[in-house]
Order: structure tokens, then sequence, then C-alpha cells
């Protein structure tokens, strides 16, 4: 590990906290420099073969990108009336998800995986508001009922200068 405050250089399996794979984000402390942030979290998940999450779980605040490094990992998402099997078998495959779906997985084989998430907000807190192009295109769309081609308020009477 080396640490100038302008830059880290350290070994993610060594660095990570708890025994749970993560070494960056909001979970790590202040004082620690660069590796806490709170715009995004990162994993180096190593699962000896069949190791598999024991609950499907959920983030309720983060999207989740998983990428394949070595092995295989079989990803289940509790999504809909029916489970959906997602399998990650070719290193540099990756599954993307949002906050709150509900997902499991199991290692097939020795498996290594690098997860990013954003934001990192401590679990159980609840994630800034962020617009997302729906969003915003409602939004949008809203305003453009209400306002005439001019900008102005539809129905609103434009009056001339007075003199």
């Amino acid at each position: 590990m080396v640490d100038s405050g302008s830059f880290y250089f350290g070994n993610a399996a060594v660095d990570q906290v708890r025994n749970t794979g993560w070494f960056l984000g909001q979970f790590i402390q202040a004082e620690l420099g660069l590796r806490h942030q709170t715009d995004v979290e990162l994993k180096w998940g190593i699962h000896p073969d069949g190791e598999r999450r024991a609950h499907a779980w959920a983030n309720g605040n983060g999207t989740t990108v998983s990428i394949l490094i070595r092995g295989s990992l079989r990803v289940t998402f509790h999504v809909g009336a029916r489970p959906q099997v997602v399998h990650l078998e070719k290193h540099g495959d990756y599954i993307i998800f949002g906050p709150q779906i509900v997902h499991s997985w199991e290692a097939i084989g020795d498996t290594l995986v690098l997860s990013i998430r954003f934001p990192s907000v401590e679990v159980g807190e609840p994630a800034k508001p962020t617009r997302r192009k729906a969003d915003l295109a409602t939004a949008h769309h809203a305003r453009s009922r209400k306002t005439s081609s001019t900008g102005r308020p539809r129905g609103a009477s434009v009056r001339s200068p007075q003199r």
C-alpha cells in the first residue's frame, strides 16, 4: 500500500473490508483517503466453486455492474412471476441492474467478479434523488403542455408594452 494523498496504490483482495470483497466506497473510513468515496463502490469478489448467496437480496439505492474476470457465475433475477437466470461464462461477460432488483447467485468453478455500484450509500439510507432521462422527458412534456409555442402559459394574453 502506498498513499501519497494524491494517489493510492494497493491490492483489492488485501484492502477489502470485513471480508466482503468491497474495497472502495462510503464504508471506508474517510481518514483512509481516496478509498472513501460516496459516488461509487468497488468489489473484488473471489468466490470458490459452489459458493452462493444464501438469500435473494436487493440493494435499495444503487445500480450495479458485475464483470466476470474468470470462472462462471449463475445469477438469478427474481423479477416478475418467473425467475430469470443469466450465466456469465466468458471473461468480460457482464450484467447491469438497477436498485431494488432482487437477485441471487452461485459460483460455478472458482470465480472472480469485479462489481461496481453507484452511488455509494449506506444500506438502509436513502439515496440522494437523481433525475433520470425518463423523469426529465416527463417533466419536459408536462411543461410543454402547459405553455404555448412562445413559452408563455397557455391562455395567457399578450399585452403591448405601455407607452
